[in-house]
């Protein structure tokens, strides 16, 4: 038999395009992606996102000191090395009523690991040097020989910042209370 294509007059078929994308809708849709890809982490912010978080770490860190001492009932000494990747620790405070104040590292019962944070490098820590906390979770400072603690009437009792990323967060601990907020 012969094919219809020969004869004249005979219906022609159209032909068809192959399903799929062809070269220049790819690119154009990889252009698209690409922009939009920039213009997401352009707006991106990891550090305001990350000195947030570490403010908020560091308000949960010092209850979780205060709440060391009134479970312990010994005095403790909240440390802090302001800069850069600053680091912040805690120590307890021996000879209270019987011979001069003394620091040892402690040890934290929640992680069996030294109680020892270190700031991202990316964000800088400042604020009080150093807070001690009685027996009772209070603020305020110990000192002399015999060692005596005396809680602090100041308001706040301790400050702190944590920026980064062009935010900025204030840790603040309250006198007596010793009630803790991040703002803002």
């Amino acid at each position: 038999m012969v094919s219809p294509f020969f004869f004249p007059g005979a219906p022609v078929k159209a032909s068809r395009r192959a399903p799929g994308f062809t070269l220049i809708e790819i690119i154009i849709y990889m252009v698209i992606v690409v922009i939009l890809g920039v213009v997401a982490f352009m707006s991106y912010q990891p550090n305001s996102i990350t000195a947030r978080y570490q403010a908020e770490q560091l308000r949960a860190d010092l209850r979780h000191a205060q709440m060391l001492a009134l479970t312990q009932s010994t005095a403790l000494r909240f440390s802090v090395t302001a800069g850069a990747g600053g680091n912040y620790s805690v120590s307890s405070i021996g000879g209270v009523g019987a011979g001069p104040c003394t620091t040892a590292a402690l040890k934290d019962p929640a992680t069996g690991n030294t109680f020892s944070v270190t700031v991202d490098a990316a964000l800088t820590l400042a604020g009080t040097a150093t807070i001690d906390l009685d027996s009772l979770g209070r603020p305020g400072s110990c000192s002399g020989n015999p060692c005596t603690c005396t809680v602090s009437a100041t308001d706040p009792a301790a400050s702190y910042t944590m920026s980064g990323g062009g935010a900025l967060y204030t840790v603040a601990l309250k006198p007596v209370s010793g009630f803790t907020t991040v703002t803002p």
